[in-house]
């Protein structure tokens, strides 16, 4: 067992993997609330074909681990140490889809 592949974050901002996602306006609905055909988990994007290399040359399912911000490291980076519950909220929501998108992509690849 173990991991195969180290994974996207390990390389790079993993709180800006997901927070330039919601920042982008052609991704949200309206500030800050993303779309959630747009909530892309970037590692699991770039390692896809290795994957499939893996599985067709294995048999298996290659092995990764995922990390995914919460929404305080998102909203401490996007607004600092003040109060807006509300967007605390939204982006809660945001994070919860980027998994659930996860979820579904990986469903529809087994």
């Amino acid at each position: 067992m173990g991991i195969h592949v180290p994974t996207y974050p390990q390389f790079r901002d993993m709180i800006g993997q997901f927070l330039d996602i919601i920042k982008d306006e052609k991704n949200c609905s309206e500030p800050y609330v993303l779309k959630e055909e747009n909530a892309k988990i970037l590692e699991l994007e770039i390692i896809d074909e290795i994957a499939k290399q893996y599985k067709e040359k294995t048999g298996k399912t290659l092995e990764v681990r995922v990390c995914v911000a919460g929404p305080t490291d998102l909203y401490l980076q996007a607004f600092g140490a003040t109060d807006y519950v509300d967007a605390y909220n939204i982006l809660a929501l945001d994070i919860e889809k980027f998994i659930k998108q996860a979820f579904k992509r990986l469903s529809t690849k087994t």
